[in-house]
């Protein structure tokens, strides 16, 4: 497992569940989660909408071939712009948290993301039983407390603000594409017209 995160947090936390997790339980997370990442930039979901979740247990994918099959490892992306909003209790339950689903998936074998996906709700309710057990069923009702209480009202009321920064990014990146390809906003303009 490589840990590609600079952020101390994040770290501290990761190293404070391996160590509490039963034995067996780290050694199956250790084998399976490829990498751990963390992304500075609040991500879109859908059309008008942000990402509001802290942390994402995800396909890596090596290749462009290997898209849209089941040739994938696993990689736990955390969001840093939420993950700020929580205390570093409530961060250990994330960890936690998403360990759980990497034991999960471990479990699931080949195709493990498509299945999760499928029963995504029953998946995060489930996720937080391994937690518990090995341990972190405080920090897991932590994390659960802070979203409800404090995280979610924070992002409803920053929502605006968020959208627009996830616009100009999207644009500042359309505009540097048409640079790097040699277009102009007049080539662009001229094609949609």
């Amino acid at each position: 497992m490589k840990i590609l995160t600079r952020s101390r947090r994040i770290k501290s936390a990761l190293q404070t569940v391996t160590k509490r997790l039963p034995g067996e339980a780290r050694k199956t997370v250790e084998g399976f989660l490829d990498r751990v990442i963390a992304s500075r930039e609040w991500r879109s979901l859908g059309l008008g909408g942000f990402d509001p979740s802290s942390a994402v247990t995800a396909p890596l994918f090596r290749s462009l071939d290997d898209l849209g099959s089941e040739r994938y490892t696993c990689q736990l992306i955390f969001h840093l712009p939420v993950v700020k909003l929580f205390s570093n209790t409530a961060l250990i339950g994330i960890v936690a948290h998403e360990l759980a689903h990497v034991h999960i998936a471990a479990g699931l074998g080949d195709g493990w993301h498509e299945e999760m996906k499928q029963h995504e709700p029953a998946h995060e309710r489930r996720a937080d039983r391994p937690a518990a057990r090995w341990g972190f069923a405080a920090e897991i009702a932590r994390l659960h407390e802070e979203r409800r209480k404090t995280v979610n009202p924070i992002l409803d009321r920053r929502e605006p603000v968020i959208l627009r920064r996830i616009s100009e990014r999207f644009e500042a990146e359309e505009q540097e594409a048409r640079k790097r390809s040699g277009a102009t906003s007049e080539d662009s303009n001229r094609r949609s017209s």
